[in-house]
């Protein structure tokens, strides 16, 4: 396997991601800096391991309540498996709260707390369906493709999935999980993307992918959180600025070599590596979201002096 110099830049992004990290969970004093500048004062590059990212920040509040990481905003609650599957899907399937702006990435928009407090799943869809206000986000999270209200009773797409196609597919998911066989991230993503195609829906890779994580990181009873995941573009276009695939392996097995060197460089698992290679090419692209115009040319600057080209919103979300 050939190396390129973006692997040694890359390792020296993660530990100083691993330093921010540390300070955020209280393992180093407020006052650290990583003396990457970008790094330092957008937020989006502080992070390793995918609980810690600001997209999950809704379920660890949600899970550990007082103890959570993030910002604490929700209180805790003990779920029985069923209705924490369905948050999970519902905190997806709506946005995961993302902004990846400084006041309010992992909460823009989201009502998932609001949900939570219904307490069963039947009540849960209840309060979706009655729900009048905005609950969805599509800065950095793709909308599904929904299926048409029509015809249906529903105004929207978003709430016919979420009341009459999500709690099916939980309890299909639930029934398949039933003889407590630990599933890897890509079998059990494989089965909620053929439940869709069986149920006429689109395939959903991104957010049933985000689904099944949740699964491994919460409940690795069901979902093996040390499982290679599948790769979003952003990742894949990491791996091809770090290795060369000079043997001429097929593709799908090429990423999968990728990965485990970096897992094996970093002692890291594969679905929170998947997204620190995504941050790393974003950082690599100089990627600034809205919401830091007041910074300074001096406070957004990279220690790096490798660069790419990405595009404007610094995301690439489609699954291969």
């Amino acid at each position: 396997m050939l190396r390129t110099n973006f692997v040694n830049d890359f390792m020296s992004y993660y530990h100083r991601a691993k330093i921010l990290q540390d300070r955020n969970n209280g393992l180093l004093p407020p006052s650290t800096l990583c003396n990457d500048p970008l790094q330092d004062n957008v937020t989006i590059y502080n992070c390793v391991n995918r609980r810690y990212a600001g997209f999950s920040n809704v379920l660890e509040d949600l899970t550990y309540g007082d103890e959570s990481p993030a910002q604490k905003r929700y209180k805790k609650y003990v779920f029985p498996l069923r209705e924490w599957l369905y948050l999970y899907l519902f905190h997806r399937m709506t946005g995961s709260g993302a902004s990846f702006g400084p006041k309010d990435h992992g909460y823009r928009n989201s009502i998932a707390a609001k949900v939570a407090e219904q307490g069963t799943l039947e009540k849960m869809v209840d309060y979706i369906k009655a729900f009048e206000g905005v609950m969805f986000t599509s800065l950095g999270n793709q909308i599904p493709p929904f299926p048409k209200p029509s015809g249906s009773g529903y105004k929207t797409g978003g709430k016919l999935y979420l009341c009459e196609y999500a709690p099916r597919l939980v309890d299909d998911v639930l029934e398949w999980f039933q003889n407590w066989q630990v599933r890897g991230i890509k079998e059990a993503v494989d089965f909620c993307l053929n439940w869709h195609v069986k149920n006429g829906l689109k395939r959903y890779h991104f957010v049933l992918t985000a689904f099944v994580m949740d699964i491994a990181e919460y409940q690795p009873q069901l979902v093996d959180p040390d499982s290679h995941c599948y790769y979003g573009s952003n990742c894949i276009r990491g791996f091809d600025l770090m290795y060369v695939n000079d043997e001429k392996i097929k593709k799908q097995f090429w990423y999968e070599q990728c990965m485990q060197d970096l897992v094996d460089l970093t002692g890291n698992q594969p679905y929170s590596l998947e997204d620190v290679v995504c941050d790393a090419v974003r950082y690599w692209g100089n990627y600034v979201p809205k919401g830091y115009e007041h910074l300074q040319p001096h406070q957004i600057t990279r220690l790096s002096k490798l660069k790419i080209e990405g595009n404007k919103n610094g995301l690439f979300r489609t699954f291969n």
